[in-house]
């Protein structure tokens, strides 16, 4: 606390520890009041217990109590010996709190909550010795040898288990070799899956070469033959009628059938066949019957010839001996 100096009349800081003047020296504990020496401890020491020191903070209470009894202090000390477990020292701290002081309630709660612990510790080891005594006899023991059992089971599956999966690997391997031998001695090829242990090795099949396609040459072009047309038989001669209109014979050109050129025309790797004559071969007889009749039907030999549109003239044809007469307009 800030105070003036009695003994030099300067300004001068004190406190309960501390309560000389800085200046001259003088005691000047006389000025520094109860209410703030307990003040004073109690913030000191409430510090020191947050820091985790409760033993620097109980001796600085003590301090604080032979100061002036407080009951801030006695409470506070009875909580730090309670959280220590020194319980003793707790009730006596309580017991120095006036009764009708307004921290007594607090306290005795304190007193009751450690009563309440204490009571249900006691009750649990009273329940856990009632559960013994109500054991029978030699009970313990099977109980403490079956956890004992229980714990060193899995302990011995391990290397069962492992034992177990060596023997079957080991007949697995055994029969496999045994299956092979025997189909090797008939003759027979391993049975894939069974007898084949190793993975198979894929061989690389080669590409098949392919030849480029032969060059096909054209073939030479053929000339069709004319058909010879038979040489018809002259007919005897008569005269023609006085009112017939006699016309100078018109000879007859041989229709000479000549088929198309074969021609090499390659689609899609092959040969086109030769186109065949626009008149066709059953035709070319009728041609020549037509030709040889004595009454020619010229419409109808023209028609065989390709001719359509001469067909539809209004003339008309009769043979007479070498000659072909043609009647109309």
């Amino acid at each position: 606390m800030q105070t003036t100096c009695l003994y030099c009349g300067l300004p001068t800081n004190i406190t309960p520890d501390k309560p000389r003047c800085t200046e001259c020296g003088g005691d000047l504990e006389a000025l520094i009041t109860p209410n703030y020496a307990v003040d004073f401890y109690y913030q000191r020491a409430q510090e020191q217990a947050f820091q985790g020191d409760a033993k620097q903070a109980l001796s600085t209470i003590r301090q604080g109590l032979n100061e002036s009894d407080s009951s801030d202090l006695h409470l506070l000390a009875a909580i730090l010996h309670q959280r220590m477990g020194e319980h003793d020292q707790m009730r006596a701290h309580v017991a120095a709190i006036p009764i009708d002081d307004a921290l007594r309630p607090e306290g005795e709660w304190l007193l009751r909550s450690h009563q309440a612990r204490q009571a249900g510790s006691r009750r649990r080891v009273q329940t856990h010795n009632d559960a013994l005594a109500m054991t029978p006899f030699g009970q313990i023991g099977k109980d403490g040898n079956r956890k004992k059992e229980q714990r060193r089971r899995p302990l011995w599956l391990l290397p069962v288990a492992a034992v177990l999966l060596l023997v079957v690997a080991a007949w697995w391997g055994w029969q496999s070799g045994a299956l092979n031998s025997g189909l090797q001695q008939l003759g027979m090829a391993g049975i894939p899956g069974l007898t084949q242990s190793s993975v198979p090795t894929v061989e690389p099949v080669a590409a098949p070469v392919i030849d480029p396609a032969p060059v096909i040459e054209p073939a030479p072009q053929v000339e069709a033959q004319p058909l010879p047309l038979p040489t018809p038989t002259p007919a005897p001669t008569t005269p023609p009628p006085a009112d017939v209109v006699q016309v100078a014979p018109t000879p007859v050109t041989e229709t000479v059938l000549v088929s198309a050129a074969i021609t090499d025309t390659e689609v899609g790797g092959s040969v086109a066949a030769p186109v065949p004559s626009p008149v066709a071969s059953s035709d070319q007889g009728n041609v020549v019957t037509l030709a040889e009749s004595a009454e020619l039907d010229l419409a109808e030999l023209l028609r065989q010839l390709g001719e359509a549109d001469l067909a539809d003239l209004p003339v008309t044809a009769n043979r007479s001996g070498g000659e072909i007469q043609l009647t109309g307009t």
